[in-house]
């Protein structure tokens, strides 16, 4: 357990080991950094931090944390009209910045991960890109970045340009599957996401919600129909290729 946190009243145990695990991991990219530098190919490597989903409640403690209930109404989250937030669920870190839900679920905070890029006198450091791009993105951007060329008729958009500074190709809306439904988002914002047991589709505006708190499918009924077309198109017009993590049995 890092020292820094041991003797930390504020935490508890399993808070302390995750702040320790998080720490490790920051330490360990610091270790690859260092040792790239001692081999001296440093100026030519790139380096890539990422994640495979959004966060997720790993501290689970009666009565102090809970990621199904409302721990100051202990009802539980219906994912409709109540959802986690980490000031609901005890989650003292607030691994989700604000945003709703947590890993397997379509909402923000389930979905989005950070994205790192550094590579010395290549890419401008301390620079932000608000471009929307998922991890399925990845080998085309480095392939051009390889080659010069990005691999055509892909779901797959490179945003290789991006990174040195220039305009890449939009991907016009990006898709995850969950084990609540799919979920798609356009490029100017708009997110449909659906909760497939229930039959439930909800529309939200991200760029003037980032809590995904203001339901606007009622009076945006035209682009919910067109969402959901979109959507369903998506998922090769079968919503049960939207869902996620599904548990089969033998």
């Amino acid at each position: 357990m890092a020292p820094e946190f041991k003797n930390n009243p504020n935490l508890t145990e399993l808070e302390k080991e995750y702040a320790s695990m998080v720490k490790m991991l920051d330490t360990d990219v610091g270790r690859i950094y260092a040792k790239l530098q001692e081999l001296g190919i440093f100026e030519n490597a790139i380096l890539v931090f990422s994640g495979d989903h959004g966060h997720e409640l790993y501290y689970h403690e009666t009565d102090h944390t809970d990621k199904t209930h409302n721990l100051e109404t202990g009802q539980s989250y219906d994912n409709i009209n109540t959802k986690f937030y980490s000031p609901l669920g005890g989650d003292v870190f607030d691994g989700n910045n604000g945003m709703a839900g947590l890993k397997r679920s379509n909402w923000e905070g389930g979905v989005r991960v950070p994205l790192l890029w550094h590579w010395k006198e290549k890419i401008k450091p301390e620079t932000i890109s608000n471009q929307m791009v998922s991890n399925y993105d990845f080998l085309n951007t480095l392939a051009e970045i390889i080659s010069g060329k990005a691999m055509k008729k892909k779901d797959r958009v490179s945003y290789a340009k991006t990174l040195f500074g220039r305009k890449s190709k939009k991907r016009a809306y990006t898709v995850c599957s969950s084990t609540m439904g799919p979920a798609l988002v356009t490029k100017e914002g708009w997110k449909i996401c659906n909760f497939l047991k229930r039959d439930v589709f909800q529309l939200y505006y991200l760029p003037n919600d980032y809590k995904e708190e203001n339901e606007l499918s009622t009076e945006n009924s035209n682009k919910m129909d067109e969402l959901k077309k979109l959507l369903f198109k998506a998922c090769d017009s079968n919503w049960e290729n939207g869902l996620g993590a599904k548990i089969v049995k033998p």
